[in-house]
């Protein structure tokens, strides 16, 4: 905000806030003044109509709330949501009441149900808000649940650059079984084909912070760095197109921000946010996406960065 003030904020952000840490239950009645204090953040450049929920932990901990059980017996105990369907149903309603959008993580299937089913509560009892609600990492979805992003108008933001295989899925198969893993981790092209629009991020400083990774994994299924035939490909019927991963991270961020009227792509009468490779990503070899360097980089037409 400082930095807003001063007229030295050289990005564009829109802040998913949240009033307390994400422990089991400490989401509460709290966020019903937090949303009338958060306007003190407002600025031209960054957006706080969004608020964050966990429902969930992760499953390297057993925090994951999923379907079946796990299948290692120190996972099993901590398998349980953070909050209830009811609680999650009544503070999404009344979020989607006020206007503000919902950005949800989510790891495990029963989690994303969950949230999903938050999601269609909010537009029984609201009608259609238009916000654009987000599920996050989307690690596990279950088969019966990739349509209905499309169908409630959710915003699949998955972070593409874990979506290969590497030591982290030696311990998902162990905890998961072979098949669970193969049918429901990080689904992009399922959750594509039947209609659901697809969000890239980065989950940084988890992961790397550079969507050229993002990019080549999603198309690939294989660490960004790695050459064809170097590692297994990942689940390859999730694979999608170079075009859908570049939308990802350009207009269909810009939708689900409410920008894309005016962000997310090159049209004459849009604003000037872009970036300008060394490479077309088009016409080198895919295993070659991440080896794309940034020469410039314009905010509002005005550069921020040069190589």
């Amino acid at each position: 905000m400082a930095l807003a003030e001063q007229d030295n904020l050289n990005i564009r952000l829109r802040a998913a806030m949240s009033p307390i840490n994400w422990q089991p239950g400490a989401f509460g009645d709290e966020i019903y003044e937090f949303v009338e204090q958060r306007l003190q953040y407002q600025h031209e450049r960054i957006d706080v109509d969004s608020v964050k929920m966990y429902i969930d932990g992760v499953i390297e901990y057993g925090s994951a709330a999923v379907l079946e059980p796990y299948l290692l017996d120190d996972l099993n105990e901590n398998a349980e949501p953070f909050h209830t369907q009811e609680q999650l149903n009544k503070y999404v309603t009344w979020l989607d009441s006020q206007g503000i959008q919902v950005h949800t993580h989510a790891i495990g299937d029963r989690g994303i149900r969950m949230v999903l089913n938050a999601y269609e509560a909010a537009r029984e009892k609201n009608a259609d808000t238009d916000l654009r609600h987000q599920i996050c990492h989307l690690q596990m979805i279950d088969p019966d649940d990739t349509s209905r992003f499309g169908e409630l108008n959710v915003m699949a933001n998955f972070q593409p650059y874990w979506a290969q295989d590497d030591e982290a899925k030696k311990f998902y198969r162990k905890a998961l079984g072979e098949e669970r893993v193969e049918q429901t981790h990080f689904v992009l092209g399922s959750v594509h084909r039947s209609g659901g629009k697809i969000v890239a991020g980065s989950d940084w400083f988890v992961t790397s912070l550079n969507p050229l990774d993002g990019i080549s994994v999603g198309v690939r299924r294989v660490d960004s760095m790695l050459a064809d035939g170097e590692a297994p490909v990942f689940n390859a019927s999730e694979c999608v197109v170079l075009d859908t991963m570049i939308a990802a991270y350009t207009i269909n961020g810009a939708y689900a921000n409410h920008r894309e009227s005016d962000l997310g792509s090159i049209e004459v009468g849009k604003i000037a946010d872009l970036i300008v490779l060394d490479k077309n990503l088009f016409t080198i070899p895919s295993a070659d996406i991440a080896k794309a360097k940034v020469q410039l980089t314009l905010l509002e037409g005005e550069e921020v960065f040069r190589r």
